[in-house]
């Protein structure tokens, strides 16, 4: 028991003494070296907190006391007459106002272990005439350079964020070259920086934030490159001697007063009355000289870059045989030019032409620029083919006598729309089935081309009355009255009776077709349009008799009389015999005795 104790004990003082060895190294650690240099260690990292020394020319230590300098540190330097500062190349960071208002600091030399300068590091050196930037270097912060005297600078491509202002106020600079690596010119970047008179905005510069380049008097000379997109408020505010400026067409947004504005002895805001905007038609930068009543020096733009093309409706159109050609609008991408430059005029602006737009399937307008534009714009729609379902399909004859070789009735097909005529071979195709013997035929008709869809239409064959005349006896598709089975009872019907009628309907009904279905059949016609053309006719029509038989001949058929009403166009026959080949025509009545003539004969057979 008495050892467990001692071993407990042992063990306890053991713990202690590790919590205190971590406890004590957990805490930062400083110093002062004997020429002034103070440090702090904290986690790894030894910063320069603060120099003390009276020397003008510094040579920062790489390592103090066996540990390593990683850091100059916030105000390190700062207010100090320091000339000249050497930071070796173990140092990765420069701290905010590292040098601030050291303003006898000519020399630096940053070594290329730096890969961050914090705000305001070299604020207000005014005698620092040049410096070099390390390749190692990846950010520069805000007012980096702030009133400083550089004259002159070079930033290497590895940088790739600039902050604000970071050469704002520099009296003296009239040199810099940027990197290809940088997306804006920040806000402020260049601003009261009177000899800077050009300079060269890098290709992957899509920004230019306001006030970039507020107040460079000099500033006679900038080259903005096809990336730019935006140039922000008053970013050229107060730059009188920029008399001519080129604007890209990547361009899509200028701010208020960006461009040739600039404020007199007495704060008023006045305009470079000398400015010449340079850019392309159909621009953001035509719209901002327009606006602000510059002069602007245009170029022929291309039209697929200001203008975008639509149809004035949403576009369909079926096959017409001719060319068709949709109304189409052109217009500009960016909202509210119009307002300023006027809408795009067929005929000045560009003309309209069509492609491959007759027959059915994709075709084309192309808007073709002209004057101020060029290039084109092509834009798609469809032609659609005609369905056989729209069209009208007459056979030269219903009934035929048989003569034991095939019978093809001739066919005419025209497009119900406009009556204009298919071309069998090219529109269509026929064939023809069961059209030798006896009975029932088919014609079937399939679309080509620009025609779609199968459409079916029937004629009869029956005995030739030369050697076999029809009778009640012998026709092979005739049934006696007794057979038929009587229409259903709300319909009007009577048996046709031989007595002298009266014409006194000059037109008969149009477009009759009959649909056979088992032991039924409906027959349809064309309603009368109202018209000042077909009044006197809708006020003499009644109704419309039709006339259905089994015997081709009519010579006892039942008649069936319908009211002519406004949307009755059809008719149902219902309790047929099945599979029976029938007869039927239609006409109208006046309700007096008087009636049109009869309709074409149309044949079906029940299924």
């Amino acid at each position: 028991m008495k050892q467990w104790k001692r071993y407990m004990i042992i063990l306890a003082v053991l713990l202690l003494i590790v919590l205190g060895a971590q406890a004590t190294m957990a805490e930062p650690i400083s110093g002062i070296t004997p020429d002034g240099f103070k440090w702090t260690y904290d986690e790894g990292d030894l910063a320069i907190k603060e120099y003390t020394g009276s020397a003008s020319e510094v040579s920062v230590p790489s390592k103090i006391d066996g540990m390593t300098v990683t850091m100059i540190g916030g105000g390190a330097f700062r207010g100090t007459n320091v000339t000249k500062v050497s930071i070796p190349n173990t140092v990765r960071s420069i701290g905010s106002r590292a040098f601030y208002y050291c303003t006898s600091l000519s020399n630096v030399s940053i070594a290329p272990s730096v890969t961050w300068i914090g705000q305001g590091a070299f604020e207000q050196c005014t005698n620092l005439k040049g410096i070099i930037i390390p390749s190692s270097v990846t950010a520069i912060s805000d007012y980096v350079f702030q009133d400083s005297g550089l004259e002159n600078i070079t930033i290497p491509n590895s940088v790739t964020s600039m902050g604000w202002g970071v050469f704002s106020d520099c009296p003296n600079l009239s040199s810099v070259i940027l990197p290809e690596s940088i997306t804006m010119i920040n806000r402020g970047f260049f601003c009261r920086c009177p000899e800077l008179k050009d300079i060269t905005v890098p290709d992957s510069v899509t920004s230019i934030e306001p006030y970039a380049f507020e107040n460079c008097t000099n500033l006679n000379c900038i080259t903005l490159p096809d990336s730019i997109e935006q140039i922000g408020q008053n970013a050229f505010f107060g730059c009188r001697n920029l008399e001519n400026i080129s604007i890209p067409k990547s361009v899509n947004e200028i701010g208020e007063e960006s461009i040739g504005y600039y404020m007199d002895a007495n704060f008023i805001t006045r305009k470079v009355s000398s400015l010449n905007i340079h850019g392309y038609y159909g621009t953001i930068a035509e719209k901002y000289a327009k606006e602000n009543d510059f002069a602007f020096t245009g170029s022929q733009s291309a039209i697929s870059d200001i203008a975008m093309v639509s149809f004035e409706e949403e576009y369909a159109c079926g096959y017409k045989g001719e060319e068709i050609k949709p109304a189409i609008e052109v217009s500009y991408k960016e909202r509210g030019m119009a307002t300023v430059l006027g809408d795009l005029v067929e005929g000045t602006d560009y003309r309209v032409s069509y492609n491959n737009n007759i027959n059915a399937g994709t075709a084309k307008a192309i808007v073709t620029g002209i004057n101020r534009y060029n290039g084109t714009i092509e834009n798609d729609f469809t032609i659609y083919p005609v369905y056989l379902s729209s069209t009208v399909v007459t056979l030269s004859g219903n009934i035929y006598e048989f003569t034991g070789s095939e019978i093809k009735p001739t066919v005419t097909i025209v497009r119900e729309f406009d009556n204009t005529a298919l071309k069998e071979g090219i529109d269509y195709s026929v064939t023809y089935s069961n059209n030798t013997e006896i009975g029932t035929a088919t014609v079937t008709i399939t679309g080509k081309n620009n025609y779609r869809g199968i459409k079916a239409e029937h004629f009869c064959i029956i005995k030739p009355s030369s050697t076999n005349p029809i009778s009640e006896e012998n026709s092979p598709v005739y049934q006696k009255p007794s057979a038929l089975n009587p229409i259903t009872q709300q319909l009007e019907s009577s048996q046709l009776k031989p007595a002298q009628e009266t014409i006194s309907i000059p037109q008969i009904p149009k477009s009759v077709k009959v649909k056979a279905k088992k032991k039924k059949v409906t027959i349809s016609w064309k309603k009368i349009k109202k018209s000042k053309k077909t009044k006197a006719l809708l006020a003499q029509i009644r109704g419309i008799e039709v006339q259905y038989s089994a015997d081709p001949s009519f010579p006892s058929a039942t008649s069936v009389k319908v009211p002519l009403g406004k949307k009755k166009t059809k008719l149902v026959l219902k309790g047929l015999l099945p599979k029976t080949a029938y007869y039927v025509r239609v006409r109208y009545t006046d309700g007096a005795g008087g009636f049109s003539n009869w309709s074409k004969v149309k044949a079906f057979r029940t299924k």
